[in-house]
């Protein structure tokens, strides 16, 4: 009564609410009107006929519910589950890091104010970094980060915003400078970290990617996905050699060719590799123009690679220009992938594959159809043919990485973790990822998503060679490929008499010459056409003055050239692949100049005892760079060599071997000239009888590879003798003598074994940093400043380990261990434990 009485006072609010009632009459009256209708329509129109209720329901229930509302009544049985599992979390914390940022208010305004800018649609402008403070497991990192991301579920909940986050100072946090934290959500979930595993299992550069709980000044945000930055610490984690990274500058569009990249650590290329950079640009530039075939500036097999992980994983959106970046690679001159921003999912693209670009009528890329000719660069040549090198690569690629037996490796190795993450989803609230809104259900992994890819590329690879479907016409000497359906790409082989087959592929509204002396192949299966009848050298331009090895008047046989007599090399020289060069023993090769012999093809050194083959100059000039292939070097002397001056490459060695197969026998290298008298890239190597003398800098560098050696000698080397970065070592018998800096320097998570050697005379004998691991015994050991250095260089690795077992003459070990390594050894030693820094600025 009392309240009826206050409400009386104000007619306003009766009026108001008399009119809501009214509103709610008429509106449920016209919606029953409507339905009742619409039944009435349903079952006197043939409609009922047409779709039963079930199937009627099962369309609404995809087209409208799952599509746009991320829910499904056919899934409510397992909601209930998710939900029921979720239960547990009222009670118990997941099982995550946590991570807290303490920011104060001036910095918190900031951040508030780019979030608001971007609300308004603002936020182009240049977004300065706030200054906070992160901590994890009671250790505290100062750091800057500023809010990030071009959809609004990236920012339009202050609780939820993403952030760009950078370590500030000398200290990393999960081996990273910088990265990114976003709600799981903005990527999809586990669906993006399976996407990075899936490039990393396959040896391609992949981003770190897990999730964990944050607190922003003591407020629970819930679950965040960290994602990895594009910085040196990446590249180096991933084997390779420090270079640029490319990306586009989004303001000026991001559909290719109309793009304009740009650089991350922009001011540290520039100022210190300035040529490189320009050059690196310049290669874009002409691709974006058509000025130059994409094989000669992108590495094909990294790419075709990637390109069928995309397929495989489904993830499209990671290969737009405006995702992957461009890491260009200093040792091989050329660009490989990095993926990034995968998000499955995104505009419901399952049916299509990057190969169905080739056909101008497919639309089921959705969305991404604009995305083509980015696409095309790579699957046709700049003269509008088809680019089969490439094809051929992508779909050898795309049926080794669905096989069962990948995909039950890359299980094995992840499933647990996968597992582990979307359970930990239960204790959040995590909505199913429907791109630029969430959904009504919560997040669902689907568990058979990789069999079903498997199964679906299986399929799509077994219609490239089926002759099903395939339409075509015989008009006088010409076949006409008027329509191949739904798979209008086929693989067609000709067979005539006793010539090799020809191999080539085929697309709708092609033409091929037809000769009636030959059989046309689909598959296994011969087409005939009375039943079916249907009514381009490599980037070699980057060197001034360069010769094919075909130039030479040399002996050739059978796809091998024999160099006999001495050769005096007044040009740069190209050796292609598919050729093979012998070099005979007592045959001289002199560098008139500083020029590069450049090799794509298989040398095979075949130098004696008696006669050893000598690669010199006498002007310390000259270089080698040695590409793709197998390199057999016996009874070789070099001698007076310089390194590669292009500023397409970051190429240190006189020698210079890069993704092949070595074997090294009874051979010398001295009177270097260049920062490593050797290096090997990427490699897998075997060496015996290796001697190294008078060396200006680094005797052999190892990056990245497999070794196995045995008797390699160091003397006056006035750097390292052996420097391993990233590989894997098995070896005996190591002879460093006189060495200026290291004998041996174990760095960035190298693994091995090496026995059985002598370190004399050396400033350090033997370094171990960066997560490396070495097991070593039977060492003599005399005169070193040093003999044994464990410490961490970069912080982006773990802690480093050393066991060294039964050093010969009972000497008692100089042991410099930085804090938090570890050191394992039965011999006498005396080890000073010192900060990392201090043995960093002791020895470098």
């Amino acid at each position: 009564m009392i309240i009826k009485k206050k409400l009386n006072k104000f007619p306003f609010i009766n009026l108001l609410i008399k009119f809501l009632n009214r509103l709610i009459q008429v509106v449920g009256t016209i919606s029953l009107l409507i339905m009742i209708l619409l039944l009435f329509h349903y079952f006197n129109s043939g409609m009922y006929e047409r779709f039963k209720p079930s199937v009627l329901v099962g369309k609404i229930d995809k087209i409208i519910f799952n599509k746009y509302l991320g829910f499904s009544i056919y899934q409510i049985d397992k909601y209930a589950k998710i939900k029921v599992s979720s239960l547990k979390y009222i009670f118990f914390e997941n099982d995550l890091e946590n991570v807290n940022i303490k920011i104060d208010q001036k910095n918190l305004y900031n951040l508030e104010l780019q979030r608001e800018k971007k609300i308004k649609g603002i936020s182009k402008e240049f977004q300065s970094f706030s200054r906070a403070q992160l901590s994890l497991k009671k250790k505290n990192y100062d750091i800057k980060l500023r809010v990030k991301g071009d959809r609004v579920l990236h920012w339009y909940d202050k609780n939820q915003t993403s952030y760009k986050v950078d370590i500030r100072g000398i200290d990393r946090l999960w081996g990273m400078e910088e990265f990114s934290i976003q709600k799981p959500i903005t990527r999809n979930y586990t669906y993006e970290y399976l996407f990075h595993k899936f490039l990393e299992f396959n040896g391609l550069i992949s981003l770190k990617y897990f999730f964990i709980n944050l607190n922003m000044n003591d407020t629970n945000q819930g679950i965040y996905a960290v994602e990895e930055g594009f910085s040196k610490e990446l590249i180096e984690r991933n084997k390779k050699r420090n270079g640029p990274i490319f990306g586009l500058e989004e303001k000026r569009g991001t559909i290719f060719p109309f793009v304009e990249y740009d650089l991350y650590s922009k001011n540290f290329w520039l100022s210190n590799y300035p040529d490189l950079t320009s050059s690196a640009f310049s290669k874009l530039n002409n691709l974006k123009s058509d000025q130059i075939n994409i094989d000669q500036i992108f590495d094909l097999k990294k790419w075709a690679k990637f390109f069928a992980i995309i397929d495989f994983t489904n993830t499209l959106h990671g290969a737009i220009p405006k995702s992957v970046k461009l890491y260009y690679n200093p040792v091989t001159g050329k660009f490989e992938p990095i993926g990034f921003d995968g998000h499955y999912g995104l505009g419901n693209i399952n049916d299509f594959i990057i190969l169905d670009y080739l056909d101008p009528d497919n639309k089921k890329c959705s969305y991404l159809c604009e995305e083509k000719q980015w696409f095309l660069r790579f699957l046709k040549k700049s003269d509008g043919n088809l680019n089969k090198e490439f094809i051929e690569l992508y779909l050898e690629n795309l049926k080794e990485i669905s096989s069962k037996k990948n995909v039950d490796l890359f299980k094995e190795k992840f499933s647990k973790k996968i597992k582990f993450y979307n359970e930990q989803f239960y204790s959040d609230i995590s909505k199913s990822d429907k791109g630029y809104y969430k959904g009504i259900a919560p997040f669902e992994f689907n568990k058979n998503i990789l069999d079903e890819r498997s199964l679906y590329i299986k399929n799509r690879l077994t219609e490239i060679h089926s002759v099903t479907n395939l339409k075509f016409s015989l008009n006088k000497d010409q076949i006409f490929f008027e329509d191949v359906n739904k798979f209008f790409f086929k693989k067609i082989t000709i067979k005539c008499g006793q010539s090799q087959n020809l191999e080539l592929y085929v697309m709708k509204n092609q033409t091929l010459t037809y000769d009636e002396n030959c059989k046309y192949y689909v598959g296994e299966k011969i087409v005939s056409l009375f039943k079916n009848i249907y009514i381009n050298k490599e980037d070699l331009n980057l060197f001034k003055n360069i010769k094919n090895i075909k130039e030479y008047n040399l002996k050739f046989e059978e796809n091998i050239y024999y160099l006999k007599k001495d050769f005096e090399i007044n040009n740069n020289i190209f050796l292609p692949k598919n050729i093979k060069l012998v070099v005979e023993e007592g045959v001289k090769i002199k560098f008139l100049d500083d020029y590069v012999f450049i090799s794509e093809g298989e040398i095979d050194f075949k130098g004696t005892s008696l006669n050893p083959i000598k690669i010199y100059s006498e002007n310390k000039s000259g270089s080698l760079i040695l590409n793709n292939n197998v390199y057999k070097f016996n009874n070789v002397i070099f001698d007076n060599l310089s390194y590669p001056k292009n500023k397409n490459y970051i190429l240190y060695g006189g020698i210079n071997i890069i993704n092949s197969k070595v074997n090294i026998e009874n051979t010398k290298i001295q009177n270097s000239n260049s920062e490593d008298a050797i290096n090997i890239i990427s490699s897998k190597s075997i060496i015996n009888n290796l001697k190294m003398n008078k060396i200006k800098a680094d005797a052999i560098d190892i990056d990245f590879g497999e070794v196995n050696f045995s008797n390699i000698y160091c003397n006056e080397i006035n750097n390292d003798c052996l420097d391993i970065s990233g590989g894997l070592i098995k070896g005996t018998k190591l002879m460093t003598k006189n060495v200026f800096d290291k004998g041996l320097s174990f760095g960035e998570s190298s693994n091995g074994y090496i026995n059985n050697s002598e370190f004399i005379n050396n400033k350090v004998a033997i370094a171990v940093k960066d997560g490396s691991k070495l097991h070593t015994s039977h060492n003599n050991m005399s005169g070193n400043e040093i003999d044994i250095a464990i410490f961490k260089k970069k912080r982006a690795y773990e802690n480093s380990e050393i066991t060294i077992l039964n050093t010969k003459n009972n000497k008692v070990l100089k042991v410099f261990l930085g804090k938090k390594n570890v050191f394992l050894s039965n011999d006498n030693y005396k080890i000073t434990e010192l900060e990392n820094s201090r043995i960093n600025e002791l020895l470098y």
